[in-house]
Order: C-alpha cells, then structure tokens, then sequence
C-alpha cells in the first residue's frame, strides 16, 4: 500500500457532488460502506489471473448517513492498493512502478477536478505520510 498526500485531505463535500465529479475520474463507491464510512475505489489495474490494483479515497460522514446523497463526507486518506480475488486487500502488497506512477497522476488531478461551487466544501488540509 502507498499512501498520498493531498490537499484534499480533511476536506468536506455533499457525498452526490463528491460522488459524481469522482465518477467522471473512474471511481466507484465501493459496495463495503457503511452508515458513516466508505471508499471511492478506481482501478488502476484490473487482472483476469493475478492482482488487482487501485486507487482507493476513503470518506467519513460528517454530517448524516453515507447512503444520503445529501449527506457531508470528510476525505480521510487516499492510497493505492492491491487486492487479490477471493483473497481481499493486501496491503503489504508491493504497487508496481508503473501504477504509482498511474496513480500519482490522478492524485494531482484530484484537488483540481474537485474544486467546485459547493458550499459544504472546505480549505481544511492535512497530510497522510508515505
């Protein structure tokens, strides 16, 4: 697993807006959430015989239930992960070079891509280590 920083961190969002604008990037809500946290996943890397990778932002509620598209959710981390079929995550899993790469890319596009006239987003920043 490899974490990244990013302004986004600590920042808050309607679950709809945050939903759709990551959706238009190629994440999905993740079908493991629960009332109050959840993980937009974008696969970096899809195997029909080995490991899987992907991108993964995870999200609490801040204000209401996950399952509210009205909802307040507060980006938690974002990482890169890998995830064997029947295995699950594997988090000590090495990222290929080329993926870190894929998915540095898109880390950097996020801050921007999500930068909309919303008025239940904030400027808080935090940093998630390496």
């Amino acid at each position: 697993m490899i974490r990244y920083d990013s302004p986004l961190i600590g920042q808050t969002f309607t679950l709809e807006k945050l939903r759709d604008r990551l959706a238009e990037l190629g994440f999905y809500l993740n079908e493991t959430f629960s009332s109050h946290f959840g993980a937009f996943d974008c696969a970096l890397e899809k195997s029909q015989s080995s490991y899987d990778y992907y991108l993964r932002l995870t999200v609490s509620t801040v204000k209401g239930f996950l399952d509210a598209p009205d909802s307040i959710v507060k980006i938690e981390e974002i990482y890169a992960i890998g995830a064997r079929y029947h295995h699950g995550f594997q988090e000590d899993l090495a990222i290929p070079r080329p993926l870190q790469e894929k998915a540095q890319t898109i880390v950097d596009r996020l801050p921007k891509h999500l930068s909309v006239n919303d008025p239940n987003t904030t400027n808080a920043q935090a940093s998630v280590s390496m």
